[in-house]
């Protein structure tokens, strides 16, 4: 009896970890035309799924950089250079639509299938870009400084989902308006709109420097003092407040900043406030570490002060 069930533990030993399959080693292999195929592999399942996940964003990446290359190569000017950069950034992101196929344990690891059905990502990325074409067309037909920047916004968004795509489907769908006819509408919205900017902080006012390239780069053009020649004025304030931290060596501020637009009669046109708290060595490294926020705040908000 005793040798009956050890035969028997023996047997059901022999099937603890089952034949490896063979897409562990090769995704590819019976992976369709239709599919996009990745093994991920990890301590856990979990971990295997994540994986494999990340390995198909891999490979969208992959072949997304070709294109860009190709595109840019083409086009070599500074709009498509700035898109591609743009674009570049986007891919990192994750994939919708990724299902987990098959996993497979061993006897020190998991394994993970993931793929991609390339028709059901098209579709989900068509609708993505319908609605934002049409949000596109909104704001151009509004035509204002603000929408025009939002439509500029908008358009690189639905670029780098139609370039993924036209990797999925073989082909994307026609922009509702070009970088050209944006920038076009950008420069002549800014025409004739001369900014004075002062906003009073702490030295190293790395603030007003912040708010002035960001300004330039929506197309207005800049002056160092109101004098006769501008027609807006951009003022603000720009403040901390050191906290309580009880870590020796380290400091915590809370950074405050208002900025208030106006033309020349005084008449406000728009505002926008932030706040957050970062820590440092001391008053520098603090303000060091705010400023990629800050930056990110403006890039998004400044067209909230409506210069027009």
């Amino acid at each position: 009896m005793k040798t009956l069930l050890l035969l028997v533990m023996a047997w059901m030993g022999s099937f603890a970890f089952a034949e490896e399959p063979g897409w562990v080693k090769a995704p590819d292999k019976n992976c369709k035309s239709s599919q996009l195929c990745a093994v991920g592999v990890g301590d856990g399942r979990s971990l295997a799924e994540a994986d494999a996940r990340s390995g198909i964003a891999k490979i969208f990446e992959t072949k997304i950089k070709a294109t860009f290359t190709q595109n840019t190569s083409s086009n070599n000017n500074d709009v498509s250079t700035n898109m591609s950069e743009e674009i570049m950034e986007e891919v990192n992101q994750s994939i919708e639509g990724i299902e987990i196929k098959d996993t497979y344990e061993s006897k020190t690891e998991f394994f993970a299938l993931a793929i991609l059905d390339k028709n059901k990502a098209s579709l989900g990325f068509r609708t993505k870009i319908k609605e934002l074409d049409d949000k596109i067309k909104t704001f151009i037909a509004d035509n204002s400084a603000k929408s025009i920047r939002l439509a500029g916004k908008h358009l690189q968004t639905r670029e780098q989902l139609n370039y993924r795509l036209q990797f999925l489907s073989g082909s994307g769908i026609p922009a509702p308006v070009s970088y050209d006819e944006i920038f076009k509408k950008k420069k002549a919205s800014t025409a004739g709109v001369i900014l004075a900017i002062k906003i009073e902080a702490p030295e190293p006012n790395e603030i007003e420097a912040l708010v002035t390239t960001l300004l330039s780069e929506m197309g207005y053009k800049v002056v160092k003092s109101e004098g006769e020649t501008a027609t807006h004025t951009v003022s603000g304030k720009f403040t901390s407040e050191k906290q309580f931290l009880n870590v020796e060596g380290f400091e915590k501020h809370k950074f405050v900043l208002h900025i208030i637009a106006a033309n020349k009669k005084g008449e406000k046109s728009g505002s926008i406030d932030y706040s957050l708290v970062r820590t440092g060595r001391d008053y520098v490294q603090a303000l060091e570490n705010s400023l990629p926020l800050f930056r990110d705040y403006l890039n998004e908000n400044l067209a909230g002060l409506n210069i027009e």
